[in-house]
This record gives C-alpha cells, sequence and structure tokens, in this order.
C-alpha cells in the first residue's frame, strides 16, 4: 500500500466537534457506501449528501487526476499539489462542525460520511458511466467493466449509475424483441439495480428458463416501461465462420478475451478456403477489454486501431498487438456489418478496418459511445470509475454519440426477422461481389 507519513488523519481520528481538514484519497476511512441509498431529506445524511453535491463540481479536477491506469492499480499516493482538493472545502467543515455538535440524534459514522460525500461528487459530474462502487460490489466487478452477458435473458449488459446499460442483444434471444442497444434496465420486479455491480445485476437478471422477468426500462429513444420477458438459456455465441460461393463470412459476436483464441481457428480455416473476399460480421458486439482488441485487431491490421484524446495534452495513438498472431493473409476486398449493437471496441474494430484496410461498412449507425472509461482502486477498497477521454479513428475522426456512419446504410426490420430475410447481409454479399467500389485504406499508423 503507498503511504504518506504527512497525510492528514481519516475523519474518524478527529475529536467530535472538530471538523476535519481535507485529506488525501488514501485517507479514507472505512468501507464506502453504495450509490443511490439516500437518508430521509431532513436526516443529516440527507444534509451532509446534498453539501457533497454542491462542492462535486469545484473537486472535480481533483477526482480526475485519481484516474492513473486503464485496470484498477494500486492505492492512491497523495495527488500533486496543483490538484490537491479545492480551498471551499471547510464550507464542508463547517457544517460537519454544526451537524456533529448541535444534532439532537445520533452523531454520523464517518465511513457513511465520506462515502455519501463521494457519491455527491460523482452525481454532479453528470457521467452516465460514472460509478463509486463499495469494497463489495468493487471485488465482484471486473477491473474494465466490461459488458456481461445475462445469459438468462439474451442481454449483454454493463453497469453504469442508474442501472444495466444494454449494449446488445443475442439474435432471437428473449431481449432481442423486447430492448434496443441504449436502453437501461434501472429495475427488475421491484430490485432496483442502481450502483450495482455487474455481478449483483447478473444476479438479479437471472432465473429458471420459462419464469418471467419484469424489467423497468427507460429507452434510449425515450420514455419507460414495464417489459415482460420470459426466460431461456442463451448461450455466449462464438467465432463462426461459413464459405459459399468464393466470400468467406465471419462472424464475431464479441471481444471477450475467449474470441482471440476462436478467431485464429477461424482465420486457419478461412486461408485453407482462400475466398475471395470477407465478410466481417459485428453486428451486435458489445466490444470488450481494450486489451482483447488491440490482439483482435492484429489479426487484421497493422499500426495504430484507436488513438485517445484525455482531457488534456497530447493525443495517444494504441496500437494492434501482432504477437502470436497466425499470420494468415486476408482478401483483398473486406466489407464489415455493422449495427447499433455494435459498441464500444467492436466500433473501434469496424473503424480500424475501413481506415486501414479500406473495408466497406455495411447496416446501421453503430451504437455511438465516444468516451473512454477508467477504473481506479481507491485506498479502502471501493473503485471509482469515470469517463476520461474520447477516441479517434486511427485517420483522426473524432467519433460521437451517432456512432460511425456505414459507407451504405441498410435497414433489418422485425418484419424481415419475421420472415427470415437479412437484406443487410444481402447488400454485403453485394458488395464482396464487387457491386461497390472499395476504397483503399488510409493508414493513421
Amino acid at each position: 500500500m503507498t503511504t504518506n507519513d504527512d497525510a492528514p488523519e481519516p475523519f474518524g481520528a478527529h475529536d467530535p466537534l472538530e471538523a476535519p481538514a481535507p485529506y488525501a484519497a488514501h485517507a479514507l476511512d472505512g468501507g464506502g457506501g453504495r450509490r443511490g441509498r439516500r437518508a430521509p431529506a431532513r436526516s443529516w445524511l440527507g444534509i451532509l449528501t446534498m453539501l457533497g453535491l454542491a462542492v462535486g463540481l469545484s473537486g472535480l479536477a481533483w477526482v480526475m487526476g485519481l484516474v492513473t491506469a486503464l485496470r484498477v492499480g494500486p492505492p492512491i499516493p497523495t495527488p500533486p499539489p496543483d490538484i490537491q482538493a479545492p480551498a471551499n472545502f471547510k464550507l464542508y467543515g463547517e457544517a460537519w462542525r454544526y451537524v456533529n455538535g448541535e444534532f439532537y440524534g445520533r452523531a454520523p459514522e464517518p465511513a457513511a460520511v465520506t462515502a455519501h460525500a463521494i457519491d455527491g461528487m460523482v452525481d454532479a459530474l453528470d457521467d452516465p458511466h460514472a460509478i463509486y462502487l463499495d469494497a463489495q460490489r468493487a471485488a465482484e466487478t471486473d477491473a474494465d467493466f466490461a459488458p456481461a452477458l445475462a445469459a438468462d435473458i439474451g442481454a449483454w449488459i454493463e453497469p453504469v449509475a442508474n442501472g444495466a446499460l444494454v449494449v446488445a442483444t443475442v439474435p432471437g434471444s428473449p431481449s432481442d424483441a423486447a430492448l434496443d442497444p441504449g436502453d437501461t434496465i434501472v429495475a427488475v420486479g421491484e430490485d432496483e439495480l442502481a450502483d450495482h455491480g455487474r455481478a449483483e445485476a447478473l444476479r438479479h437478471l437471472a432465473g429458471a428458463a420459462g419464469s418471467e422477468a419484469t424489467l423497468i426500462v427507460l429507452h434510449a429513444s425515450g420514455g419507460g416501461e414495464a417489459v415482460t420477458v420470459e426466460r431461456a438459456k442463451v448461450d455466449a455465441p462464438k467465432v463462426g465462420l461459413v464459405v459459399d460461393e468464393g466470400i468467406a463470412r465471419l462472424s464475431l459476436p464479441h471481444l471477450a478475451p475467449g474470441a482471440v483464441a476462436e478467431l485464429d481457428a477461424a482465420l486457419r480455416s478461412l486461408e485453407a478456403a482462400a475466398p475471395a473476399s470477407l465478410i466481417v460480421d459485428l453486428r451486435d458486439n458489445p466490444g470488450g477489454p481494450l486489451d482483447t482488441l488491440a490482439a483482435v485487431a492484429g489479426r487484421f491490421v497493422e499500426g495504430t486501431v484507436w488513438i485517445e484524446r484525455p482531457r488534456a495534452g497530447e493525443t495517444i495513438p494504441h496500437a494492434a498487438q501482432t504477437d502470436g498472431a497466425p499470420g494468415v493473409a486476408l482478401p483483398g476486398r473486406i466489407v464489415v456489418l455493422v449495427n447499433a449493437g455494435t459498441a464500444g471496441t467492436a466500433e473501434m474494430l469496424a473503424a480500424a478496418l475501413r481506415d486501414h484496410a479500406g473495408a466497406h461498412l455495411v447496416g446501421d449507425a453503430t451504437f455511438g459511445r465516444p468516451g473512454i472509461q477508467r477504473t481506479t482502486a481507491l485506498s479502502d477498497g471501493t473503485r471509482l470509475r469515470l469517463t476520461v477521454a474520447t477516441w479517434q479513428t486511427p485517420g483522426g475522426k473524432a467519433v460521437g454519440e451517432e456512432g460511425l456512419a456505414p459507407d451504405e446504410a441498410v435497414a433489418l426490420t422485425d418484419e424481415d426477422r419475421a420472415a427470415g430475410r437479412d437484406p443487410q447481409l444481402e447488400a454485403a454479399r453485394a458488395a464482396a461481389r464487387g457491386a461497390v467500389t472499395v476504397r483503399p485504406g488510409t493508414g493513421g499508423g
């Protein structure tokens, strides 16, 4: 653990009537609370939470300075002088003295006060991906917050502050007709999902096949409703390869770590088949960890895969990882299928294939996830996750919430699905046969 003998003491070391001085992040006392658990408005905890909100924005620069690693890092040292806690934290001290000295009821627990103050600061960021997890929930959630498959409803979810974000759905699953990418499940029955870790959200969504789950959903398109789905066992889709009439279709349904080995096996089969063109199907791919993206991209391209643009300072290029790649020669014509469920690192992969390999994108606009989130571990075992940067394609184009626009927009309607039609795949096959001019890659690496 990183220590600092000059660090101010945690709340618990002070006289009950003495307001604590501004303190370093590693001096937090006790286990943090969960976001969303609020006391009644007239209680001391409600008062302090509102004060936490009031000082939260001024403390943003300090908090952002804590985020130092893509994966959870070691306990955080004292922030450098230029990002110390702001001077108006003494207002917090004034409130502490008054509440602790005058409140008629039981004095507040220092650990709970600290947790709710951080809660208020995170709430004030207006960042839907920002989340503060107590030690128990932090231990159950991967450092990268990668999407996970809720296997009993067939939805890829990710924990966010107000529930579970639906990143993509598995085609043909119970969620496919009921949910859309970008929807947020805020409750399952009476169980709210706000500020839950990933494992806890998955437990609430799980159930026996044939049982019903009532989901309270905030739709990405606006409004909310209760949606009932019948649970069924849904297996995680695997990488697949089909070669027909000289056209190979490589289905890449996720970028979880296991996808790399599956992809390598498919690429060896691709080499043996020697097709004239390749369709990479990234529809309903929720993405995955950034290191998996680097490895998967390294099977297709070399050089820069995406460019990180932090709040300040130089942009940072992130390269493909080619070590261990089977070195399979790819067809000269590549078409990529995308839709609204193509999210996160899957969007980055599609952009890299377009910029480096001249791939022709067919389908719908992608999910649109412009932010890069990173997570840091606080010294008491809690975790803080924030959006710390945006990203650009290898060619330097920023990607906003509207997502990547396909080169050829083709819709896939509910009527198409019911009739067993796939006009997007048909358009991709036409492009693979040479019906469109595929431009050369623009590079960026």
